[in-house]
């Protein structure tokens, strides 16, 4: 879990998370109501045309642009941010390496150590900090194997 006295150290870190939290909760259901992402049977990740695909019940497909955040390691309990993964298309960790840029700004450590322990909320509070500062569409948790991949996306 995030050591909130620690890392982020700043009272207004977390106003702005709590705000982004709402702000994802309304993009999401949103896109429940006009897409039906709530109904995706799956999903994929075309890192080669830079989309995140979700395919209904009916095999419609909605197309969108992804960012990934992060991930969280299900069986350490560590978050490892985008930017810090070699692995992950440059294109594809814009928002990280901004989310970066604003740690470093602003000297919040969160969003400039590269790991640390933390729970799903902790990504899903990061997710939401990239989906309300670079006006994402909405946002995704993507299990991986044992990791829980999260990403921000915007309509195509």
């Amino acid at each position: 879990m995030l050591d909130t006295a620690g890392i982020i150290g700043r009272m207004d870190l977390l106003k702005l998370i709590e705000e982004n939290l709402l702000l994802l909760q309304e993009c999401n259901e949103r896109n429940c109501r006009e897409w039906s992402l709530n109904l995706a049977e799956s999903w994929q990740l075309d890192s080669g045309l830079g989309e995140l695909v979700f395919t209904l019940p009916d095999h419609t497909q909605v197309r969108t642009l992804p960012q990934i955040i992060g991930s969280i390691d299900v069986r350490t309990h560590e978050w490892r941010w985008a930017w810090s993964n070699p692995s992950i298309d440059a294109r594809l960790r814009g928002h990280a390496e901004r989310l970066r840029a604003y740690g470093v700004e602003h000297g919040l450590l969160a969003l400039t150590t590269d790991r640390w322990q933390a729970s799903e909320q902790d990504g899903w509070n990061m997710t939401a900090l990239a989906l309300g500062l670079f006006q994402a569409s909405g946002a995704y948790r993507a299990p991986a194997g044992n990791l829980h991949i999260f990403l921000t996306f915007s309509r195509l």
